[in-house]
């Protein structure tokens, strides 16, 4: 059984505060295998709306791209996106530091290494 079909594959999710200070609020996006495909999950908290899609890797990466490009861009933004990567300690940014193009390549360079090896929780 490889690691994209095992149910204890590690989770990858992302945060997207409105608040700082409400966690209850807070968005959030959880992306997970299955089997070939990713299912990623947002869960929109303000509007009490869950949306879920299924896409291969080079979907979800854009996704992911195209994500941090608008979060950074948005008139009105969050307060802080805070990414859970597996592996490595939490990681917490502000909307204007998701524009420097060094932070947001890196966040794209762990994305696409996860795809490539998502690990299995231990």
């Amino acid at each position: 059984m490889s690691i994209y079909e095992s149910p204890v594959s590690a989770n990858f999710s992302i945060n997207v505060m409105r608040s700082a200070s409400d966690a209850r609020m807070d968005d959030q996006i959880n992306v997970k295998p299955d089997g070939q495909f990713f299912t990623l999950t947002y869960n929109n908290k303000d509007e009490k709306i869950t949306h879920r899609q299924s896409f291969n890797t080079t979907e979800v990466f854009a996704y992911m791209r195209d994500f941090i490009t608008l979060i950074s861009s948005d008139e009105k933004p969050f307060e802080q996106i805070q990414f859970n990567f597996p592996g490595v300690p939490a990681v917490i940014f502000t909307p204007e530091t998701l524009r420097d193009y060094r932070i947001q390549d890196v966040i794209l360079k762990r994305f696409d290494c996860l795809l490539s090896n998502w690990p299995v929780r231990v």
